[in-house]
């Protein structure tokens, strides 16, 4: 079986208790990691410190710190580098993992794919699952998927580091640099697959639709389109088409823009 690493970036605006839930859901898989690797983006705080207390003496468990907040981009990046493993399972640090997870994905690596996710379903602040994201399974329809829509969900996949140095590591997109990564390694040929299991709750609501949005996040859809050119995962026409769409949809008020993730882009319970 292959031995492999979990990646989990955290910063100092992440919620203790749901820091000390995610990390319990990684101790708690039915085939746990020869390596937790935890990145510190910049100084945290007390509470959040605390958390990490109760795990550092694992032996598995290795903690790695920018000195300085730097962005996701920059501490997955900085990671891939200091990771112990030939293959990566990402978790995020507000979401919580099911206990299989980790064994299904190493199964479907073990299969000869290169790049796996699952399903995920998203959960309130309270627990309670208000939508489940969908994506489709096999690598033909990933691809297709990806013309329009990010293919995979991020805090769900599994992929070999080696395969994603070779390609320049995450793109600086803002708000996009996986589904920009996505295209680049379809570009380099590889194969992709998502599992038909919801294996991650990933927390969302409100805030989570607010982050997503702003002048921002709908400039930077114009970079990730020209990626998914470059890597011929769309076309020219294609990608103009849909830049503009999701710029106007990434500008619309909080609520407005809530209201289309939820109704069109998720299925809600």
């Amino acid at each position: 079986m292959s031995n492999f690493s979990v990646l989990m970036p955290v910063y100092w605006k992440e919620d203790p208790v749901r820091f000390s839930n995610a990390l319990a859901s990684v101790f708690h898989n039915t085939k746990l990691p020869c390596e937790v690797l935890l990145v510190c983006d910049g100084p945290l705080t007390h509470d959040l410190e605390k958390v990490i207390e109760l795990y550092i003496e694992r032996p598995e468990f290795r903690v790695v710190r920018l000195t300085e907040n730097q962005g996701i981009v920059k501490a997955l990046n900085f990671a891939l580098k200091e990771v112990k493993n030939n293959i990566i399972i990402r978790c995020d640090s507000d979401d919580v993992n099911h206990p299989i997870r980790f064994e299904k994905l190493i199964e479907k690596i073990e299969d000869g794919f290169d790049v796996v996710g699952s399903q995920v379903e998203e959960i309130d602040n309270e627990g309670v699952v208000v939508a489940h994201k969908r994506l489709p399974t096999n690598h033909l329809e990933i691809v297709r998927y990806a013309r329009k829509r990010n293919p995979l969900n991020h805090m769900s996949v599994a992929f070999k580091p080696a395969d994603v140095l070779a390609v320049g590591g995450y793109p600086d997109v803002y708000l996009k640099e996986d589904y920009a990564l996505w295209a680049k390694l379809m570009g380099a040929g590889l194969r992709f697959a998502n599992l038909d299991e919801s294996l991650v709750q990933a927390n969302a609501g409100i805030n989570l639709y607010a982050r997503r949005g702003g002048v921002r996040a709908a400039l930077s859809e114009f970079k990730l389109q020209r990626i998914l050119v470059e890597s011929g995962v769309s076309s020219t026409f294609d990608a103009i088409l849909t830049g503009i769409i999701r710029f106007f949809i990434l500008v619309l008020p909080v609520s407005f823009r809530s209201f289309v993730y939820r109704n069109f882009l998720r299925r809600v319970p």
